[in-house]
């Protein structure tokens, strides 16, 4: 960066070399906010590599302006950065959007599962699912609720009831027996509904 730090997305566009879908992802993950609003920096990257090659000058020398956007709303932002990065640095996760509604459905936040009984619901964003063929038919999801997690296991029954659910879910409100092994909490899940 022997020219400095860059003052546009046009500067950039210039002096690096990146495909489009490259800078359209790092816009995406919020690389360039200190330059411009995803939405717009979207637009710009858009008309820019319709200009010129990345890593040259652009035929146009005045920026073409970006038609107003409406703002980024806070779960398109979320639904970037998890996407892309795994995370957010808003201080805010997916499942805080639907703190209210999973109340409503009884359904216990996971950092409250030491305080709840031996049947329990309770709800995380699917953060990993198995169906080995050495379990005789059960399955196992993991879901996340910020810093806590646990393990949803299926049964055969169960699975081949509500596959969709499970197969279309990122959030998951699981009803079953509470266990604990170690420091990891397990739901044998008896009933499961997607919420997002």
């Amino acid at each position: 960066l022997q020219r400095g730090l860059f003052s546009s997305l046009r500067d950039l566009f210039e002096r690096v070399r990146l495909d489009r879908d490259v800078l359209e992802a790092l816009d995406r993950a919020g690389a360039f906010d200190r330059l411009e609003d995803r939405r717009k920096g979207l637009y710009q990257v858009g008309v820019l590599a319709h200009t010129a090659q990345p890593g040259q000058h652009s035929l146009f020398e005045e920026a073409v302006p970006a038609p107003p956007f409406p703002d980024l709303a806070t779960m398109e932002r979320l639904a970037w950065d998890f996407s892309l990065k795994g995370y957010s640095e808003h201080g805010v996760h997916p499942v805080d959007l639907y703190r209210n509604q999973l109340l409503e459905l009884g359904a216990v936040p996971l950092e409250q599962l030491r305080h709840a009984g031996s049947h329990v619901r309770t709800a995380g964003l699917v953060v990993a699912r198995q169906k080995p063929p050495t379990a005789g038919g059960f399955a196992f999801w993991l879901i996340e609720d910020g810093l806590e997690r646990a393990q949803i296991v299926v049964s055969p029954g169960l699975w081949k009831a509500q596959r969709e659910v499970l197969r279309d879910s990122r959030l998951l409100v699981a009803e079953g027996v509470l266990g604990r092994e170690g420091k990891a909490w397990t739901i044998r899940a008896e009933g499961l509904t997607g919420v997002a």
